[in-house]
């Protein structure tokens, strides 16, 4: 009830419509009132097979995407990009602790449930939702093989939609020297966000919530502390002197 007069009330029929009756989180809440809309439902709206395969692409690549950075910066930058990869996983380890706690202290239901779950009137359970791999149920179909159900479909943790860890992943590569250039990484983050919103499994809240929780930990890292710098800094007239120092470093830390 509160829900449906702070969203639904005074703003007409189209309103009430366009979010969930019975929202399993504020974050629909939040959205609408920051942004007069719930712009998942706008992107998701219009769907076909190229902007399913585009979406697909970065959901992929999501749970190897560490390693292939690491090696791209083992085979590209070589032993200047040690110290890099060092603070690069303090980072992203960093984040991953503080967005699952929120997770699992402040549980939100992604897009895709409160956009399709069916409740009983009395009792108030839910009878039917779509499918924890959400729009990416319709690649599964165009393969023939339930891969995203594999994926997403059995995750142990259903109701962690804020912050999103898509976005944040990427968002920890564009802090750290991303792939190719800064232009190449800024266009992987808005790729993965534009993704997330389409397939429906996060709300634009939920990709900023992860971009600030980079930045965060950034700062931190910055003026704060993190066990890599100092041992890794080089005199600008010196050569690096490889992975001993580091490893000598951290031994010490």
């Amino acid at each position: 009830q509160w829900y449906q007069r702070r969203v639904g009330g005074g703003h007409g029929g189209g309103a009430k419509d366009a979010v969930p009756s019975q929202p399993h989180t504020i974050l629909p809440v939040i959205e609408y009132n920051l942004f007069h809309c719930l712009p998942h439902q706008i992107l998701s709206r219009r769907y076909n097979t190229v902007f399913d395969l585009l979406a697909a692409i970065p959901y992929m690549v999501h749970f190897i995407l560490p390693v292939l950075f690491i090696l791209y910066n083992v085979l590209v930058r070589k032993r200047q990009a040690v110290p890099l990869i060092y603070q690069y996983l303090w980072c992203c380890g960093w984040t991953n602790i503080i967005a699952v706690c929120i997770q699992f202290l402040f549980p939100t239901a992604p897009p895709w449930f409160n956009d399709s779950a069916v409740f009983d009137e009395w009792t108030g359970e839910v009878i039917h939702a779509m499918p924890n791999e959400a729009a990416f149920q319709r690649i599964d179909a165009l393969i023939g093989y339930p891969w995203f159900n594999h994926l997403y479909g059995k995750s142990p943790l259903k109701f962690g939609s804020f912050p999103s860890l898509h976005v944040a992943w990427p968002a920890v590569l564009l802090v750290h020297r991303p792939w190719i250039n800064l232009k190449v990484g800024i266009f992987h983050v808005l790729w993965i966000m534009w993704a997330a919103l389409y397939s429906s499994h996060h709300y634009l809240f939920d990709a900023l919530g992860g971009i600030c929780i980079v930045i965060c930990v950034k700062l931190g890292m910055s003026h704060v502390w993190e066990p890599f710098s100092r041992c890794c800094e080089e005199s600008p007239t010196r050569k690096p002197r490889g992975y001993t120092r580091l490893l000598s470093c951290s031994k010490a830390v």
